[in-house]
Order: structure tokens, then sequence, then C-alpha cells
């Protein structure tokens, strides 16, 4: 019993570096910068960029089609939500210190009461990072592979399929000419689901540090 508190203690202090893995991945997360994060970082951004960009390039395509340009914004404008979010984290001074505050703090408890408050407050946030990092990965995967599933089950009803591409982007260069280059199309873009799960994780960092503040509420209260 002992045994499994301390390890439920051990991984409450650890959650904000579980959160901090999935970041570091595209160089997003703002402590401990390396010029090798801060290259993923550029690629990825750059990478991310362009893509908003000829999303917003089919928005002007499609200009004058209500149906298609509402079903583009809500795309594009939510891809440009979670670029600017991506900024802010790596960017934003006070997003750093919270960070740093946050698991500094994580090794202030001593007590076995400071202990058994802190597993509370952060059972709490270990079980949102969960249930969300999962929910959006498993959504977004869903959606991204709409097409594709869409694709498979007329071809089993044999009737005729076209595969359409997973996201509304306007290529300066035709690639969805053969089936192949479509293929092509949806390798290239599954990044886009790295970049929702990043977005959902800022908001766990944001529910860790509060976390961390109404546990030390608790305790000096």
């Amino acid at each position: 019993m002992i045994s499994n508190k301390k390890m439920q203690f051990e991984n409450s202090k650890i959650l904000i570096e579980r959160v901090s893995k999935i970041l570091r991945l595209g160089g997003i997360w703002p402590t401990n910068r390396s010029i090798s994060s801060n290259i993923q970082f550029t690629i990825v951004m750059i990478y991310y960029l362009n893509f908003i960009g000829m999303e917003y390039w089919n928005l002007i395509s499609v200009f004058g089609n209500l149906d298609l340009m509402i079903l583009n914004l809500m795309e594009s404008l939510l891809h440009t939500i979670i670029f600017i979010r991506m900024l802010v984290m790596k960017f934003n001074k006070n997003v750093m210190q919270v960070i740093v505050d946050t698991s500094e703090n994580m090794n202030i408890y001593k007590t076995r009461e400071e202990k058994e408050i802190s597993m509370k407050y952060h059972f709490n946030a270990s079980s949102f990072y969960k249930m969300s990092v999962q929910f959006t990965f498993f959504t977004t995967l869903s959606w991204y592979t709409a097409p594709l599933t869409n694709y498979l089950v007329l071809l089993m009803k044999n009737e005729t399929a076209i595969l359409t591409v997973p996201c509304r982007i306007t290529t300066f260069i035709d690639f969805s000419s053969s089936l192949q280059q479509t293929i092509c199309i949806y390798i290239g873009e599954i990044v886009i689901v790295y970049f929702s799960v990043c977005y959902v994780l800022t908001y766990n960092v944001i529910n860790i540090a509060v976390s961390n503040v109404c546990c030390q509420l608790n305790l000096f209260s």
C-alpha cells in the first residue's frame, strides 16, 4: 500500500515531464532550449505555416461558394489558432516562468500529509491528461482518415470511388491525379494529427499549473 502511494506520488511529480516529451518532438517546449530543438521548431513551423497558407489559398479559390468557404474556414481558422498557440508556448516568457515554477514546486512536498494532498490534485490533472490526449488523438485520426474510410467502403460495395485528400488545401502542383500521389499527400499531412495533440497539451500545462497552485493553497490554509 505504501509503495503504491509512493509510486502514485512519483507519477504525479513527473506529469509535467510526460507532457513535455510530446511537445519536445517538435521543439515546442520552451525550457532547456538547444540548437537542435530550435531547428526542429523552425522546420515544424515552416511546414505548418506552408500548410495553413495552402488552406487559405484554397479558400480564395472557392470564394463565392458558401458551403465550401464554410468548410474551409472551419479547418483553416482552427489551424491558425493552433499555430499561434504553438508560438505562444515557445516564446512567451510568462508561460516559461509558470512551467519552471511548477516543476520546482513538485519537490517541496515532504511529509505524508503534503504528499497525499499533492496526489489528490495531481491525480485529477493526470486523469485529464490521459483522457484529453487519447480523445484528441483518436478523434483527429478518425477525422483525418474519414475520406479514406469512405473510399474503402465504396470499393467493397463495388461502387465508383474517388479518394480525396484529408484537408482542404490547394497545391501549386496537382498531386491528386493518381491514387499513389493522393496517398503521398496523406502521408505528408499526417503531422496535422500531432499539432492537434500539441494544442490540447498546452491546456494540460495550464491544468497542471492550476492544480499545483490549488495544492499549495490547501497546504498553506
